[in-house]
């Protein structure tokens, strides 16, 4: 099926984008992205009342994300096999359970168990609401929906945030509630808006396989993670290496398997190989912006989370009127897909080259236009991302295949940023020394001292009151300022590898057809075809 072939009658509805039922389904999926801000907003506060240690708060800021990598695609499948409204409903009311568990806490062990029946829960919501709207659009606004899908997520994180911020400032305990109450409030809406969507999948659940690619994602997340402080570490290249290989094993069993969890065979279709690498582009991106740029601002420049939060705005805002802009371009011409894509792509090239002019003399704003032509390239990349998945996932695996977007995005968050902490960091970290020479503190009690002045400051915010102390503060900003500028300009190049790769991938049919011929389903086997 090609990415304008999507089947027009599927909803029997009329050719229109039914908005009411895109609105709810874009504020489910939307509390998916807003959970982790609120929660990692209010962790600092949590961890002193509950006594967390280090390694507790490391998992408390992740283990939401692991439990929903492990069991995403099983929750796709589960909608197939029970019905997706049954699984919506049930996802989100696990979901808030998990987080009113977190909001009543006695000890960190219940705390982090709570944050992953939230991650569960979320994870399977937001997967859910993808798949759905491919079910309640006509065939030829499928675009629109989703550009109209994505802009109502962004426009709950934009309107969560200042509120969850709010209520943490007062009560962490309070704060977790946020996300209970609002999916409550919009789970009782669900059985009136959203149609019973058919049933779909037959033989055996391939548990083996579920359990297989679950732990092969847990793996390459946690590796990742521990790249920002150990990137040199076995703690680094273990779990990474070891889900790698999970992943190929995962591969081989599912092509022989009759009944497999997920179509690996997708992968010799170049459309949905498009899709793939641009969701890992697009996650990538999002992740080094919001995290640098608020680095930056805050190590640099002494900026509030509300003062980020007011300059990191304008992505957000573009994002959002862009994806229904694009959308609807998009809807009427489905043929400049591949166009709007490169278009994308480029933005985002240009906007990370123009966020590589900040100095550390220059004031926070100057990032700012490279962060809104980031946004705009973002929204040229979702829509038709999102589009490329839903007409190219299969009917009978329809489930996992919508649902393996959220892990494709997972993984493009994490890579983005762990490599925007290792690059800026040891970038920074090689030009320090330098500086601080060039500031007149050559001696090794000089260089002593000035690190202690710096660790000071970025501890407690308190400026030095020696000149050395100044100045190796000054010399601190500089060189993070200089790493900043040089992971700018890496991300710009990588950025622009993966956009010649996902356009090489949509014109490669030929190639791919080629290739899909010679991977042969196992013995009578035709159901793992996609």
């Amino acid at each position: 099926m090609s990415i304008d072939q999507i089947d027009p009658t599927a909803s029997g509805m009329d050719e229109a984008v039914p908005k009411g039922k895109i609105y709810l389904l874009g504020l489910l999926g939307g509390l998916q992205m807003l959970d982790p801000t609120v929660a990692n907003t209010s962790m600092v506060e949590a961890g002193r009342e509950l006594g967390f240690t280090a390694a507790e708060r490391a998992l408390g800021a992740s283990v939401s994300t692991l439990a929903l990598a492990a069991t995403v695609l099983a929750a796709g499948l589960a909608a197939d096999r029970l019905g997706r409204r049954r699984v919506l409903i049930g996802a989100a009311l696990l979901a808030a359970v998990g987080n009113m568990i977190v909001a009543a806490a006695p000890a960190a062990e219940v705390y982090l168990a709570g944050r992953a029946i939230a991650g569960i829960g979320l994870g399977a919501t937001l997967a859910a609401t993808f798949a759905y709207v491919r079910f309640v659009t006509p065939g030829p606004k499928i675009s629109a929906a989703l550009g109209l899908w994505s802009a109502v997520m962004i426009s709950m994180i934009i309107v969560g945030l200042p509120i969850g911020g709010a209520l943490a400032a007062g009560s962490w305990r309070l704060a977790m509630l946020l996300v209970p109450a609002v999916l409550i409030a919009l789970v009782v809406l669900v059985p009136r808006v959203l149609p019973i969507m058919p049933r779909s999948g037959d033989g055996p659940v391939d548990y083996a396989g579920l359990v297989l690619i679950g732990a092969s994602t847990v793996l390459l997340l946690y590796g990742l993670s521990q790249a920002a402080t150990s990137p040199t570490s076995l703690r680094f290249y273990g779990p990474v290496s070891a889900g790698i290989v999970g992943y190929a094993v995962f591969g081989i069993v599912e092509i022989r398997s009759r009944f497999p969890a997920f179509p690996v065979k997708l992968f010799t279709n170049g459309i949905f190989v498009a899709a793939v690498v641009a969701g890992v582009a697009w996650n990538f991106t999002e992740a080094v912006v919001m995290l640098s740029t608020s680095n930056l601002w805050q190590y640099t420049k002494s900026a509030s989370p509300l003062e980020v939060t007011v300059l990191q705005a304008p992505l957000l805002v573009i994002l959002l009127v862009a994806s229904i802009l694009v959308g609807n371009y998009l809807s009427k011409h489905s043929d400049r897909l591949r166009q709007i894509l490169g278009l994308g792509f480029t933005a985002c090239v240009l906007g990370f080259l123009l966020m590589a002019a900040a100095k550390q003399s220059s004031p926070a704003w100057v990032v700012v236009p490279g962060v809104a032509v980031v946004g705009a390239g973002l929204a040229l990349i979702s829509v038709p991302q999102s589009v490329m998945f839903v007409s190219q996932a299969p009917a009978r695996y329809f489930g996992p295949v919508t649902s393996f977007r959220t892990t494709v995005g997972q993984i493009g968050y994490a890579m983005g940023l762990t490599l925007s902490v290792v690059l800026v960091e040891g970038f920074g970290h090689a030009r320090f020394a330098g500086n601080l020479q060039r500031a007149g503190l050559a001696t090794p009690s000089q260089v002593a001292a000035g690190i202690d002045d710096v660790r000071s400051f970025a501890r407690d915010q308190v400026e030095p009151t020696t000149a050395a102390g100044k100045a190796a503060v000054e010399a601190a900003e500089k060189a993070y300022t200089q790493g900043f500028d040089a992971t700018m300009v890496l991300c710009a190049a990588f950025i622009a590898l993966m956009g010649v790769v996902t356009v090489f991938m949509i014109d490669a049919g030929g190639t791919i057809k080629r290739l899909r011929r010679r991977i042969r389903p196992a013995s009578g086997d035709t159901h793992g075809a996609p």
